[in-house]
């Protein structure tokens, strides 16, 4: 008796819908222009997505700051080894030496 394939081609046709929303921000959400957010920390600051960088000046910064694109869990991450951006869903935080700068950030709308 052949078992029904219905399960697995659901699957492979689902996946690349499935993948899709787990795409980056920066090619969704931001739409690759500047994006400003406003933080429940009190600050705000705006940021410019590409495919494997973000820029971005935060408080106190006399300029802007890239960070370059590295794994993260969930969500996208950027770091330059001294400033950490996550960005998830519209919201943000920012870190600074492992401290936090920025947080509970909403995109502007």
């Amino acid at each position: 008796m052949t078992r029904p394939r219905r399960a697995s081609w659901a699957a492979g046709a689902l996946a690349p819908l499935l993948l899709a929303g787990c795409g980056s921000l920066g090619s969704g959400f931001f739409g690759g222009g500047k994006t400003a957010f406003q933080c429940g920390s009190g600050g705000s600051f705006q940021v410019a997505i590409t495919a494997d960088s973000a820029t971005a000046r935060f408080p106190g910064d006399k300029s802007d700051v890239t960070l370059r694109r590295v794994m993260s869990a969930s969500g996208e991450k950027y770091s330059d080894g001294r400033t950490t951006l996550w960005l998830k869903g519209g919201e943000a935080y920012v870190e600074r030496n492992g401290s936090p700068l920025l947080f509970a950030c909403r995109a502007a709308k």
